[in-house]
């Protein structure tokens, strides 16, 4: 939603016929500093309505005060269910995006950890665009692995049953986990990098770890029955059931 391709479309398309109607659904998470989608480049690039998928998104689009455009809350198809799981496994998973670069400094991070602590388990996990195969031609850690460390090779519900705990950056595979109750642990590689948490505005019962000393102790801290649920929260505002009604509301 409001890539340049999408601001040129509006613009030639009002060109034709003044009187249309311009959508822009934001299906993707909005993070921290991201620039383009939050700027207003006036009345002929944005669209009449910016659609979004779910209550945090409507919040931050409506911090924009130079848009004029109506921001109503949609929902997504990816909403889940209120679920929380009692989990009890200590096994953290490992969620990173479909990048060779991401998937190898997660992956790296916690294999360090694994090597040296036996008890704690992972679940490697990837985006359906990515796979093990392709990644052992870019690097040699998957060679040999220890056995505390599973390749995952079921679907994201079945491994966050699995776990108590997930690793991640900017994968939003992280809010249908804290949905379910894991503990979040957000790995940022220096202090002076730039954030790419797509829940960035959750801070209760997040960890942001820097280094293997950070990283036990967010996997060795328990989180109570509140917090988890505040986290769950979270989730549910993050991603809304799908409201039709207000896609026929706009289209009057």
């Amino acid at each position: 939603m409001r890539a340049s391709w999408e601001r040129l479309v509006y613009y030639y398309t009002r060109n034709n016929n003044p009187n249309v109607k311009c959508f822009g659904y934001q299906h993707a998470a909005v993070f921290e500093h991201q620039y383009a989608i939050k700027q207003s480049l006036g009345k002929k690039y944005d669209p009449d309505f910016i659609l979004t998928s779910g209550l945090l998104s409507q919040a931050i689009f409506k911090q924009i005060q130079s848009t004029k455009s109506s921001i109503v809350c949609l929902g997504s198809p990816r909403h889940n269910n209120a679920r929380m799981m009692l989990n009890k496994t200590q096994c953290c998973l490992v969620v990173p995006e479909a990048m060779v670069d991401e998937c190898v400094t997660l992956f790296k991070f916690s294999l360090t950890y694994a090597i040296q602590n036996k008890e704690q388990r992972f679940v490697w996990r990837l985006h359906p665009l990515m796979s093990f195969e392709k990644l052992k031609k870019y690097n040699s850690i998957f060679k040999k692995l220890p056995d505390n460390i599973c390749l995952s090779e079921d679907n994201l519900d079945e491994d966050i049953k699995k776990s108590d705990s997930v690793l991640y950056r900017g994968s939003t595979a992280v809010v249908n986990a804290i949905n379910a109750g894991l503990k979040p642990i957000y790995y940022q590689q220096s202090i002076d990098e730039l954030s790419i948490d797509p829940i960035y505005q959750q801070q209760k019962g997040k960890d942001i770890v820097l280094n293997q000393q950070d990283l036990r102790l967010a996997l060795t801290k328990d989180i109570d029955a509140e917090v988890k649920q505040s986290l769950q929260n979270f989730a549910q505002d993050f991603y809304t059931p799908l409201n039709l009604q207000a896609l026929k509301q706009a289209l009057l």
